[in-house]
């Protein structure tokens, strides 16, 4: 229970129970007025009598209600992992050099930390 839903049910409860500045209003004219009808009056009259503690599976009802975000609208295109043009990049490897042989202290290193096997040259 969050404290976003705890004070939505209390405000709820409020409009519809009435004060001395405001009368009371039901589910039905709550749900219409104030949510536009977006919600049922039930499921209001449910989530605000439970004191926020039971709260709507629906995501677009928690949405509705405030307790939950929008998901943000993603771009699906693929993203560039270069920054340069991908016939660049095909040419650069392409004409890349061979890469020198590790230092045997960092091989040693890896062995010891069982990152590799040790192999054996020869066979028994």
């Amino acid at each position: 229970m969050s404290p976003k839903a705890k004070t939505l049910a209390r405000r709820l409860l409020k409009q519809n129970r009435g004060t001395r500045s405001f009368p009371a209003r039901s589910w039905r004219v709550i749900a219409r007025e104030d949510y536009g009808d977006q919600i049922h009056n039930a499921t209001l009259c449910r989530f605000a009598i439970s004191e926020g503690e039971w709260i709507p599976k629906d995501e677009h009802l928690q949405i509705v209600l405030g307790l939950k975000r929008p998901r943000k609208q993603t771009n699906n295109q693929p993203r560039d992992l270069f920054d340069m043009a991908t016939s660049t990049l095909k040419i650069m490897l392409e004409n890349r050099e061979t890469m020198p042989d590790p230092d045997p202290r960092i091989i040693k290193q890896f062995v010891k930390l069982g990152w590799l096997k040790r192999t054996r040259v020869g066979a028994r």
